[in-house]
């Protein structure tokens, strides 16, 4: 990233949910990870409040212009996301793009251990590239 590309950035708020998404869960750990790797740097490390979201944070991204034009390598930055809470399956969603100037909100829904699983780590795959 270069240096006019290190002063951009981007919002993520990360929004926690079980029972199809009905419910908040509150106080679950959420860990912001540099994307690419599994092993990415940690960035934040955040609990969610009763309502189940967590702060906004804010990330690098690449500049606007680069969105706006087709087939750019680096339309946005990647960051992956673990939710772990007792009682809960770990999941972790990588590869979740960020914009500059745009507030990301992630929905991510815990299952109860027990509730169709076994306390398995759930992994959903990177988003695809936008066309």
């Amino acid at each position: 990233m270069n240096a006019a590309e290190q002063n951009c950035t981007g919002s993520l708020r990360v929004i926690v949910r079980s029972a199809n998404g009905a419910l908040p869960v509150a106080d679950a750990s959420v860990i912001v990870t540099e994307g690419g790797a599994e092993s990415g740097a940690i960035l934040y490390t955040l609990r969610t409040g009763e309502d189940g979201l967590t702060p906004l944070v804010a990330l690098s991204a690449p500049p606007r212009e680069n969105s706006l034009v087709p087939d750019h390598p680096t339309p946005c930055a990647r960051y992956n996301i673990e939710v772990r809470r007792a009682g809960y399956g770990t999941v972790m969603n990588l590869g979740v793009p960020i914009f500059e100037g745009v507030t990301s909100t992630q929905p991510v829904l815990l299952v109860p251990i027990g509730e169709g699983g076994g306390g398995e780590i759930l992994e959903t795959p990177p988003t695809p590239p936008l066309t």
